[in-house]
């Protein structure tokens, strides 16, 4: 391994960690130990993988949006912190691995995006992903009573403008429904691209776009429990979240 990979390895070590520590610390979490353990997997197993696979082919892109997902957990995991900072960082920038994942799957196996379909999935779900997330952050004021989940006390958001419960509440929904639109894109294509493969190529491909389909199902259904706001949601989201910590394999 180069120096810049050992460095990586082990930044996405501590990382790996660093997402159990805040999940289990934290004192606003539901099924803390579930999202911490799941986290540590997903982490690890995302930037392992994008490590080995950058070794056997420096010149593809899928290594490296690997790496930038099992980085990228981070993100959601910092929701859960105690710390104003690092809980308002976490807040704005849950979503940033959704648009990766789908990046990631719709590029293999080169790592690029060809076609107009597959550009403007992926273009939807950096803009839904950062912009609907990051402002609805803007009018979400995080208390049980606005519909946050605190088990303990909140931490304060530092980007609220004003509280808004109506508008934060309507960009979170409009976040849900570009969720399950873009699992459904994400199953068409990747379909689509299964039903025109040679047997040969369905071989090679079969493992991750398998693993691509059940993963936008599973998110299909998070995103359906989100808009509905049941108990499901939770139980949905760890389910999610156990079925990306192994999708590298499939990549591999």
């Amino acid at each position: 391994m180069s120096r810049w990979q050992v460095l990586i390895a082990i930044a996405g070590l501590a990382v790996g960690i660093a997402v159990l520590l805040v999940n289990l610390n934290s004192d606003h979490a539901e099924e803390r130990v579930g999202h911490g353990i799941l986290g540590l997997l997903i982490v690890w197993s995302f930037v392992a993988s994008g490590l080995v696979a950058s070794a056997r082919r420096p010149e593809n892109r899928t290594g490296p949006l690997m790496v930038a997902m099992g980085f990228a957990w981070l993100f959601p995991s910092l929701q859960l912190a105690n710390n104003d900072v690092a809980f308002t960082i976490g807040l704005a920038l849950a979503l940033v691995p959704m648009p990766i994942f789908v990046q990631l799957v719709l590029g293999f196996p080169e790592g690029r995006l060809d076609g107009r379909p597959v550009l403007l999935t992926t273009a939807f779900a950096y803009a839904a992903g950062i912009l609907l997330q990051l402002f609805g952050t803007f009018f979400l004021l995080p208390r049980p009573d606005a519909g946050f989940p605190c088990e303990g006390a909140c931490p304060e958001n530092l980007l609220l403008i004003t509280r808004d419960d109506d508008l934060a509440q309507a960009f979170f929904t409009a976040l849900n429904v570009a969720g399950v639109l873009i699992a459904v894109a994400v199953v068409v294509i990747l379909a689509r691209r299964w039903r025109e493969a040679t047997a040969p190529a369905r071989r090679a491909l079969a493992p991750v776009l398998w693993s691509g389909a059940i993963t936008a199902l599973a998110a299909m259904a998070m995103f359906v429990s989100g808009i509905a706001g049941d108990t499901a949601e939770v139980p949905a989201r760890l389910a999610t979240f156990a079925i990306i910590a192994f999708v590298p394999l499939a990549f591999l």
